[in-house]
């Protein structure tokens, strides 16, 4: 029998609903290989930090740690009822790209899940930027997962096992 391809499968998480998405992905693919699931979130601290150094509100930097905790205590609790056993979670403070590439070197990842886009409002306007930098700088694959999209109804899905409904059903 062959080993399976991935014994540590990490998932980032900002508390998105694309992180969510992301989340879900890890803990399949976690659960089919028999693998580790690290679940990590990165608290920003520089964007919490005047050009000074001066904390802008320590409240609201205690909020959005208890976000990324909240986030991650989900992923651990569905990753538990998806029968995944070794599950982990941390925490980070600093900038998330070489953060999030530190940890995925330390717990030596097979794989990293990330969305595509997350709660960053400028990130929204590129790829992501923390999902594009991790696709060029990660020393293993990256799985990015794109939110949903709304169904297609053109002529290229209708009436086949992609539209949902038998041929020359009418809508």
């Amino acid at each position: 029998m062959t080993e399976a391809p991935y014994r540590t499968v990490v998932v980032a998480t900002d508390g998105s609903a694309d992180a969510d998405r992301a989340a879900g992905h890890a803990i399949a693919l976690a659960r089919a290989c028999g693998a580790a699931l690290v679940a990590v979130a990165v608290l920003d601290v520089g964007a919490f930090v005047d050009p000074h150094g001066h904390v802008f509100t320590p409240e609201l930097m205690a909020q959005e740690r208890q976000t990324l905790e909240r986030a991650l205590a989900s992923i651990a609790s569905r990753a538990r009822e998806a029968g995944l056993s070794d599950v982990r979670t941390e925490v980070l403070n600093g900038p998330p790209d070489p953060m999030l590439l530190d940890a995925i070197t330390r717990v030596h990842a097979d794989v990293i899940v990330v969305g595509s886009h997350g709660r960053n409002v400028l990130g929204r306007l590129l790829l992501g930027s923390t999902s594009e930098y991790l696709v060029r700088h990660a020393p293993c694959p990256v799985l990015v997962v794109r939110p949903r999209r709304a169904a297609r109804t053109d002529e290229s899905t209708e009436g086949s096992a992609l539209s949902g409904a038998p041929a020359g059903a009418s809508r």
